[in-house]
């Protein structure tokens, strides 16, 4: 159904209020909510707000224990980030969240010329 209102066209509504309850009560956060009903998120967002219901939170990437796991071998929060597909300053988020101490970076050790040319301006 295609209606013109106030010169915007507007196609109809994309989902009921009854689809996105029943996919809110399984757990699922509004950009999965989105995905499943082919809307966009903004949109979801919008008509959960307006059914009094609160957001269902984020889709963790990895979990506390792997996180410490890694961080125990001596991994930074750049190698750990790499290995849990995630960025590094996520990962030292919750790293200082759970109280741990950042890992110094592994360095390649520097090795000097024995004989190093004098520098002319």
């Amino acid at each position: 159904m295609v209606t013109r209102a106030l010169g915007l066209i507007y196609f109809g509504r994309l989902f009921t209020d009854q689809q996105l309850i029943d996919l809110y009560e399984q757990g699922l956060v509004d950009r999965e909510i989105a995905e499943k009903l082919r809307a966009h998120p903004s949109t979801v967002t919008r008509h959960r707000n307006r059914l009094g219901l609160k957001a269902n939170g984020c889709i963790r990437v990895f979990t506390d224990q792997q996180l410490i796991d890694l961080h125990e071998q001596g991994l930074n929060d750049r190698e750990i980030g790499e290995k849990l597909g995630s960025s590094r300053a996520l990962v030292s988020r919750h790293r200082t969240r759970l109280g741990l101490k950042a890992n110094a970076p592994l360095r390649k050790p520097t090795t000097h010329r024995q004989n190093p040319k004098p520098y002319h301006a």
